[in-house]
């Protein structure tokens, strides 16, 4: 669960480097290649992937412990 959290961090400090004073040239485009593709990429791969195999794992994990009631 924690590398999913860094991944999303990741991610919207990628896209915060899009925000300037002037983030579009005159035609049209994104100045910034990282914040339009990168950025999105990590967004949903950290969302979407790590964190809920991480939260499978973890309760997996936890039902299969053995139980100390005896």
């Amino acid at each position: 669960i924690g590398v999913g959290i860094a991944i999303v961090l990741l991610g919207y400090l990628l896209m915060a480097t899009g925000i300037t004073e002037e983030p579009a040239i005159p035609d049209g485009k994104w100045n910034n290649p990282l914040a339009t593709v990168v950025a999105p990429f990590l967004l949903v791969i950290g969302y979407c992937v790590v964190i809920p195999l991480g939260l499978i794992k973890f309760f997996s994990k936890k039902k299969n412990s053995p139980e100390n009631n005896q």
